[in-house]
């Protein structure tokens, strides 16, 4: 088990699906399990039991990534969490979560990745108290790849703004082929 920002993500039957890939709950491992770019991650209380916070007084970044985990090339995967955003002034985004590819572990760069969840400035609703997030994802495969995808990473990050967010529960598990987000 695994923990992502303040974010957390539970498993069980969803769509006819019973595979949990990867929980990431701050409870269990904390922050040794997360790798901060730019500084440790942050565990508070969150709003069933710690998270992780990514907190600003200036526009600067912060990034967080999970410890890896295995994916199927092809498969489609649930991941949903619980998100807060406290504050937020002028800046570019207070808060995205990514999922990001790697064909192995010990890569230091991965082959990009989707968005999950994201607040930009150009959304109204730029704060919120906590609430479920979830997206569905395919892992890709493109004709001619050397490197199959096999590996994911959550990244919890945000990008030169000033403010206060928070991730809980995040899992990552397998879906059924004709899922859909409950959030578009």
């Amino acid at each position: 088990m695994r923990m992502l920002f303040v974010v957390c993500l539970f498993g069980g039957m969803i769509s006819g699906i019973a595979a949990t890939v990867e929980k990431f709950d701050f409870d269990s491992k904390g922050q040794a399990a997360w790798t901060g770019l730019y500084d440790a991650p942050k565990i508070v209380a969150g709003s069933h039991g710690k998270c992780l916070e990514i907190a600003t007084a200036r526009p600067v970044n912060r990034e967080y990534l999970s410890p890896f985990f295995k994916l199927e090339p092809g498969k489609k995967y649930r991941v949903s969490c619980l998100v807060k955003v406290d504050k937020f002034k002028p800046g570019y985004s207070p808060l995205a979560i990514n999922i990001r590819w790697y064909s192995a572990p010990e890569e230091t760069c991965g082959f990009g990745g989707w968005n999950i969840f994201r607040v930009m400035r150009e959304d109204k609703n730029k704060t919120f108290g906590w609430k479920r997030v979830e997206k569905i994802v395919k892992v890709p495969t493109w004709k001619g790849m050397e490197k199959k995808i096999r590996y994911g990473r959550i990244q919890i990050r945000n990008f030169r703004s000033i403010g206060q967010a928070k991730v809980d529960n995040i899992v990552v598990e397998e879906a059924a082929p004709t899922a859909k987000a409950a959030n578009p």
